[in-house]
């Protein structure tokens, strides 16, 4: 029986069902009553979610045969709660089916090659994603990362964003909901590797930041990888054919999606792309080059380390690709990078080698090493 991540909801075992609420809205206001989820993290923590969800059903049977009206509201209650877990869990266990052409994947390997580790490492797949109602929101993520210090934990940033109100929404459900979409982009935990390593990067270099957050949200979001290859095609000043990112998407899902979402998802990965840099202008956007740092080099590197490239292969992933730079502009930005401590590089008799010892923790490293 498959055991869920918290790389996989994007949130932090214990309090599952409390988390799960709070980053994603998901389940409706009056499933929070205090009565109802002092029941539900009654339930053993540790357990599978599946055994969770075996669970909720059973006290939903047995609430539905007790005879008084407080009982048989907690039974709808249960019956609701189990409906939407069942559709989370069936979405999140989606992240292991691939987009058709997903363009993470390098020529040389197919879609069966897919690894659970990638997935408790950050990575996210399948054929959903945030654009289909949001940007990359690199203003909303840099204005949360400037209220947290680099310390902060996935409470920490519930807290700054729920109660604190540090982005000034209006409305608590406007809060829930900047939450759950920033959480699927980039998790917002630092035990979810990919988050924590942009972190440090962010908080290192100021001008890598739209970088980095393109960078995180192609690692996690399928929908914005799939407009990548028109994208990187496309030369300096050339105006973005919409028609183009349109088919690009409509081929990776096979169809999933209707015109109109479809168009609602070209509409919001042009922003992204704009919010990155690589795109400029309102109606009509045309093609700019982004300019890499060693920063922003360091984390596309270290994203395609992770998915267990090595060598010169490194410098020919999507994320390398999206920097705009060349094989040996991308080597001398490493090189800077090596003399700030963000990594290590060697290059000997054609050869090229390139680790993250500083960068990484044990822990990462085994778990990274098992993908090869």
């Amino acid at each position: 029986m498959h055991r869920f991540s918290p790389g996989l909801f994007g949130v932090q075992c214990p309090e599952p069902f409390y988390n799960l609420d709070i980053s994603t809205g998901i389940l409706p206001e009056f499933v929070l009553k205090d009565q109802l989820l002092d029941s539900l993290t009654s339930i053993n923590c540790d357990s599978c979610w599946f055994e969770v969800l075996s669970e909720l059903c059973c006290r939903c049977r047995l609430a539905q045969q007790a005879e008084s009206k407080k009982a048989l509201d907690f039974a709808c209650l249960y019956q609701y709660t189990v409906i939407n877990l069942a559709g989370i869990l069936a979405g999140e266990y989606s992240e292991y089916i691939i987009m058709k052409l997903d363009p993470i994947f390098p020529k040389n390997q197919t879609p069966t090659d897919l690894k659970p580790e990638w997935v408790d490492l950050g990575f996210k797949f399948g054929e959903k994603g945030a654009h289909t109602s949001r940007t990359i929101m690199l203003a909303e993520l840099s204005g949360l990362l400037h209220q947290c210090p680099a310390t902060a934990s996935r409470p920490d940033y519930v807290r700054a964003l729920i109660e604190d109100n540090c982005l000034g929404k209006h409305t608590l459900s406007t809060r829930k909901l900047t939450l759950q979409r920033l959480s699927e982009l980039y998790a917002l935990d630092p035990d979810v590797t990919l988050f924590r390593l942009m972190r440090v990067l962010w908080d290192s270099d100021e001008k890598a930041r739209p970088l980095l957050a393109l960078l995180a949200g192609l690692a996690r979001d399928p929908l914005l990888r799939a407009t990548a290859p028109v994208i990187i095609a496309m030369n300096e000043g050339e105006e973005i054919a919409r028609q183009k990112m349109t088919e690009a998407l409509r081929d990776a899902v096979e169809g999933r999606l209707n015109e109109s979402i479809l168009d609602k998802v070209v509409r919001n990965t042009a922003s992204s792309w704009t919010q990155s840099g690589h795109l400029e202008g309102r109606s009509r956007k045309r093609r700019l080059k982004v300019k890499p740092t060693p920063a922003s080099t360091t984390f596309a590197l270290i994203l395609g380390y992770m998915l267990g490239l090595r060598g010169k292969s490194l410098f020919d992933t999507l994320f390398a690709r999206v920097l705009d730079s060349d094989e040996n502009e991308l080597t001398f930005l490493a090189m800077d990078a090596k003399r700030l401590g963000l990594l290590d590089i060697k290059s000997s008799g054609g050869m090229t080698v390139v680790s993250f010892d500083t960068l990484l923790k044990d822990q990462e490293r085994r778990r990274i090493h098992g993908t090869n």
